[in-house]
């Protein structure tokens, strides 16, 4: 579904080509809910990371563990993942039993948790596998956390093989 197109720059040239949608199967799954006069607002939880796809190339790069899951490129200060002890050059594997082959498979799981639900992560900092447990927030307090301050991939990992984690 369309939500916005780009139009004229602030020069005056048209902006063509650019637009922005929503996924459909992201829309359908709010049908339900907006046919009972709900609203589509609330959304599903949030856990206040940046990720990425652990691809090959960066495995290899970074000599990262696992050979599937997504890569946490920073975390959001004072999020539900920054309590829970996550940090840069994390690679979490599993949430809740489901395991995370991609950064899609991530935002599936936590797009479908609720607010307020603790789910169990399990994720690598080098070679050890370790385990958490994070208490997801909803969208609306999100825009009440800071901006993170962490560099995506440009730089490195500063923080890996560093984790603030619990075993």
């Amino acid at each position: 579904m369309n939500t916005a197109v780009a139009g004229t720059s602030g020069d005056g040239t048209s902006s063509q080509n650019i637009g922005f949608a929503i996924p459909i199967a992201q829309v359908e799954s709010l049908l339900p809910e907006l046919q009972k006069g709900g609203q589509s607002g609330t959304g599903g939880g949030y856990l206040g990371v940046d990720i990425t796809t652990l691809t090959p190339a960066l495995r290899q790069q970074y000599g990262f563990t696992p050979t599937q899951g997504a890569v946490v490129l920073s975390v959001v200060s004072g999020s539900p993942a920054d309590k829970a002890g996550l940090v840069q050059g994390d690679v979490i594997v599993n949430i809740n039993g489901t395991a995370i082959t991609s950064a899609e498979d991530l935002q599936k799981v936590i797009q479908n948790a609720k607010p307020g639900q603790t789910v169990t992560i399990t994720y690598y900092v080098g070679n050890s596998k370790r385990t958490t447990t994070a208490t997801l927030e909803s969208q609306s307090q999100a825009q009440q956390a800071q901006p993170s301050t962490t560099n995506p991939l440009g730089g490195g990992f500063p923080g890996f093989g560093n984790s603030g984690g619990t075993p």
